[in-house]
């Protein structure tokens, strides 16, 4: 969790300040977390969720689950691109028709998220 909030902040904080710069963090679970990776998942979410200018994609399934209970406790939401995807399979199909040209791209997530797949798309 500590590296995926440093990526994040240090994402934002090196290109965020920039005019016209849109920004995208696609996120893939964190695993091994044990008893505390609903809660770990959860404050990452929440810390993304409100930085400034940075659009999510949360992909596998603790990510959208974190995502889901903060719409709950916050039914306003928010007006930044956020999406969920079950997997980098769906990601991957999803870019082949929504391409995501003109944005500076954070792609961070355990090995097991095999986020690597999106990164020809990008």
């Amino acid at each position: 969790p500590t590296s995926m909030q440093t990526a994040v902040t240090s994402f934002v904080e090196t290109y965020g300040g920039r005019p016209g710069t849109k920004l995208l963090a696609i996120l893939g679970d964190m695993n091994e977390l044990g008893g505390y990776s609903a809660q770990m998942h959860l404050d990452i979410a929440a810390s993304v969720l409100s930085a400034p200018a940075l659009d999510v994609w949360f992909v596998g399934h603790h990510f959208p689950t974190a995502f889901v209970e903060l719409k709950r406790l916050n039914p306003k939401g928010c007006t930044k691109d956020i999406r969920t995807f079950a997997d980098s399979d769906e990601v991957v199909r999803y870019l082949g028709s929504h391409p995501v040209d003109g944005r500076t791209i954070l792609v961070k997530g355990s090995r097991k998220s095999e986020l690597e797949k999106v990164v020809p798309l990008l």
